[in-house]
C-alpha cells in the first residue's frame, strides 16, 4: 500500500533518456485508430499498436511526415490523441486544445507537466519536458510515448477545467494542475517501486502517474481515471483544506490520496457488534468515512466525465472492474454501526482487533463504491423520468460540486468530537439536487424529483437524508 513518501526519489528512470527517438510504425492513421481500439472484457487484450507503444516508447509517425522541429513556432489547436468514443473504446481522434501554448515544452495554461519528478530543496522538479511531434497535415501527432501521455493528460485536464469553470469551482484551486509523469515512488513496506497507479499528493498539490507495465489501457490515457484523480484535487481544496491540523487525517487522508485502487479486495459490510464500538476510535471511523466519500465521489466524477462503464477495469483489469463498476445495484447504504464493525477483524488469539491500515483503506473503497453507485442510480432514475442523459449527469454533478463547501464545513465541525454518519454524507448533494433555486442553471422538474425520491426510497435512505426534500414530491 502507498505510504506518505517523504521524498520523491531523485534517481531518474533508466528507460527515459533525455532525447527520445521517433520510430515509424503503421501505414496510415485509419489503421492506427482501428488498432488502438480495446476489446471488451470477454477477451480483453491490448492491441498490437499499444503493445508497440509500451515496448519502445513511441507512437505512430505517418509516412511522409517529418518530426516537428524543436524551435517550431507553429501553434496548432488540433492533436491526434487516443480518445474515448461513445461506446467506451479508445481510438485516435482529432482533439481541439485551446490552452496548450507550448507543445514543444509540454506546457500550457491548464496543467504543468513534469517528467521524472523529484524533490529538490522542498520543490518538485523534473526532467526538462520535451514534446516530440510529427505532422498529419496541420495536425500534431505525438511521436513518442512520453509526449503521448503528456498531451492526453493535458487535454483531459483542459476539458475538466472547463467543467470546473461552468460549475463555479475553478477558483477553489491554486493555479493549474501539476502532473508528474513516470514518477518513481515506493511503498512504505517493501520499498518496491509502484506501478500501474495514480497518486494525488495534497502536500505538493500534484498528481503522480507511476510507470504502467500492464497489458491494458495505460492510466495516463484513461479519461475516467484522470477525472477521478482531478476530483481528489477538488476535494482536497474544498473539503480537506478545512482540517487545518497537520495530522488530522493522517498521511493518507488530507495529504496523500492512495491512488486508484486499494491493496486488497474490498470486504462486504458486516452487522454491528458490541466489541467494535470500543475497538474503533473516533478518528479512525471518521477517517474511513472521509476516505470513502473522497473515493466514491471521485469514481462518480470519473464516470460522469468519461461516461465509460468500464473506466476502472480498462486499466486495472476485470477483477477490479467487477468490484467497482458503477452500473450495479447499490448493495446497502452502510450505517455507522456496520461501518465500525467492518473496520475490525478477528486477531490471532481469536478476539476482535482493529484492521490494519490496508484493511481500513479497503473498507473505505467499498464505502466509496456504494456512494458512486447511489449517484449513478439517481442519474438512471432521472433518465427514466424523461431527462436526457447528458442533462441528468450534468445536474447530479452540479449538485455534488455545490455540496462540497457544506460537506467540508460539516466534516470540520464534527471531526474531533462527533462520529460521522456515512449516510449523512449524501445529504448535502441530495439537497442541492432537489432544492435547486427556480432560477438555477439545472432546475429539476417534478417528474424527475419524484423519480429521485423513489430511488432514495428503494435504497432505504433514512429520513435524515430525505427529510424536507421528498415530502412535496411524493406520489
Amino acid at each position: 500500500m502507498t505510504e506518505c513518501p517523504s521524498e520523491v526519489p531523485a534517481q531518474g528512470l533508466a528507460d527515459l533518456p533525455p532525447k527520445r527517438n521517433v520510430v515509424a510504425a503503421l501505414p496510415n492513421l485509419e489503421n492506427a485508430a482501428r488498432s488502438f481500439s480495446l476489446k471488451s472484457h470477454a477477451s480483453r487484450s491490448i492491441s498490437f499498436l499499444v503493445a508497440v507503444v509500451l515496448a519502445v516508447g513511441s507512437l505512430i509517425v505517418l509516412p511522409g511526415c517529418a518530426p516537428v522541429a524543436e524551435d517550431s513556432s507553429v501553434s496548432d489547436q488540433i492533436y491526434r490523441l487516443p480518445w474515448p468514443t461513445e461506446s467506451g473504446a479508445y481510438e485516435i481522434q482529432d482533439v481541439r486544445l485551446q490552452t496548450f501554448a507550448e507543445p514543444e515544452k509540454l506546457r500550457g495554461h491548464s496543467a504543468e507537466i513534469i517528467v521524472d519528478p523529484r524533490l529538490s530543496g522542498g520543490r518538485l522538479v523534473g526532467e526538462e519536458p520535451i514534446g516530440r511531434w510529427s505532422r498529419a497535415g496541420s495536425k500534431r501527432v505525438p511521436a513518442d510515448f512520453v509526449t503521448l501521455q503528456a498531451a492526453t493528460v493535458y487535454a483531459h485536464l483542459e476539458k475538466l477545467g472547463d467543467i470546473d469553470r461552468e460549475l463555479g469551482i475553478s477558483k477553489k484551486l491554486n493555479g493549474p494542475s501539476r502532473i508528474g509523469l513516470m514518477a518513481r515512488l515506493s511503498d512504505g513496506v517493501s520499498q518496491s517501486i509502484l506501478v500501474n497507479n495514480a497518486i494525488f499528493d495534497g502536500r505538493l498539490d500534484s498528481l503522480f502517474i507511476v510507470p504502467f507495465v500492464g497489458s491494458e489501457l495505460p492510466i495516463s490515457l484513461n479519461a475516467g481515471i484522470i477525472s477521478h484523480e482531478h476530483f481528489h484535487r477538488l476535494f482536497q481544496a474544498i473539503v480537506l483544506s478545512r482540517l487545518r491540523e497537520t495530522a488530522r487525517l493522517g498521511c493518507n487522508g488530507d495529504h496523500v490520496h492512495l491512488g486508484i485502487r486499494p491493496e486488497a479486495p474490498a470486504p462486504a459490510f458486516e452487522p454491528a457488534s458490541e466489541e467494535s464500538t470500543e475497538l474503533v476510535p473516533l478518528k479512525v471511523l471518521n477517517q474511513a468515512v472521509v476516505r470513502g466519500v473522497n473515493e466514491g465521489f471521485a469514481d462518480f466524477w470519473g464516470w460522469a466525465y468519461s461516461q465509460d462503464e468500464e473506466f476502472i477495469g480498462r486499466s486495472l483489469g476485470f477483477r477490479e472492474d467487477d468490484v467497482r463498476r458503477l452500473n450495479k445495484p447499490v448493495a446497502v447504504i452502510p450505517l455507522k454501526a456496520s461501518l465500525r464493525n467492518s473496520l475490525t477483524t478477528i486477531g490471532s488469539r481469536g478476539v476482535p482487533v482493529l484492521k490494519s491500515e490496508a484493511g481500513r483503506v479497503s473498507v473505505s473503497y467499498r464505502l466509496g463504491t456504494e456512494y458512486a453507485r447511489i449517484f449513478r442510480g439517481i442519474v438512471e432514475a432521472m433518465i427514466a423520468s424523461g431527462v436526457k442523459k447528458p442533462r441528468a449527469i450534468a445536474q447530479v454533478r452540479q449538485a455534488l460540486a455545490l455540496s462540497l463547501d457544506t460537506l467540508g464545513v460539516d466534516i470540520a465541525t464534527a471531526w474531533g468530537t462527533t462520529e460521522l454518519e456515512p449516510e449523512l454524507m449524501l445529504r448535502p448533494a441530495i439537497e442541492k439536487l432537489l432544492k435547486t433555486p427556480p432560477n438555477g442553471p439545472a432546475v429539476m422538474d417534478t417528474a424527475a424529483k419524484k423519480s429521485v425520491c423513489k430511488e432514495l426510497e428503494r435504497i432505504q435512505a433514512s429520513a435524515a437524508v430525505t427529510s424536507g426534500l421528498c415530502t412535496e414530491t411524493a406520489p
